[in-house]
């Protein structure tokens, strides 16, 4: 196991933005993305799916010589992170929807996230609406957002809304108009909160210093390890300016 070295992984592209934002963070580590593009999205398949999936691509990867492994996909977050943890035997992160906000708040996540046990728990203040297509439509159109369909959505005046699925956090440019008051949450803060307090732990061995700049395909695994490079390529200064 290389303490230095930490996987990313994510269902498609959804992930490259706590990718992006990992990486930025703690330049002393080494983060490699791995996607499972071949049957994404995930938002709609059973448990026993997204179970078999994520190990089948994660195992394939040799994700036991990393030093752990983030989880970048809320469906799988809300879903099945536990089984994940019991079988990786690697500190295990995932992200999640907040569920603290207070005001009138619109949940925006996949089917599968809508119906997880973590959502049971939202309050009464948060409508949760169920997009069956939109990651789909994200993954399909990256890195041209612009093309996205936004048919699915609903309207209304809300305090907050939550994009609940990374794919979404790309849209959120396009939305603002749609919801001209509200303020946008997602699941990253929470993420870089988590994952910074086993960072500052020591769990972690940092190496040498590398910018989010540097970083070239080498640290891009999988059968769409050219793919998702070139999109974050593109998305790279974009993000700067996103986060």
């Amino acid at each position: 196991m290389d303490k230095s070295t930490v996987l990313v992984f994510d269902s498609g592209i959804g992930g490259l933005n706590a990718y992006y934002l990992l990486a930025k963070n703690f330049p002393f580590l080494r983060f490699f993305y791995l996607s499972d593009s071949s049957n994404c999205p995930y938002g709609s398949k059973s448990l026993s799916e997204l179970e078999r999936l994520s190990l089948s691509a994660l195992e394939k990867s040799g994700v036991k010589s990393f030093g752990g492994v983030v989880v970048a996909c809320n469906t799988l977050s809300t879903n099945v992170l536990p089984f994940l943890r019991r079988k990786l035997g690697v500190p295990v992160f995932g992200v999640f929807p907040p569920l603290s906000l207070t005001g009138k708040t619109l949940l925006l996540c996949t089917p599968k996230t809508a119906r997880s046990r973590f959502l049971s728990l939202a309050p009464k203040n948060y409508e949760v609406v169920a997009l069956k297509s939109l990651a789909g439509e994200v993954e399909t159109c990256a890195p041209n957002f612009d093309r996205v369909a936004l048919d699915e959505l609903p309207f209304g005046r809300y305090d907050d809304v939550i994009l609940g699925c990374t794919h979404y956090i790309y849209l959120e440019r396009r939305l603002k108009p749609i919801y001209p008051v509200a303020r946008f949450h997602d699941g990253l803060p929470r993420l870089m909160t988590t994952f910074r307090r086993f960072y500052d732990e020591g769990v972690f061995s940092m190496t040498t210093f590398l910018s989010v700049d540097e970083i070239t395909e080498n640290y891009f695994l999988g059968d769409a390890k050219e793919r998702n490079f070139k999109v974050f390529a593109v998305l790279r200064d974009k993000m700067k300016q996103m986060f």
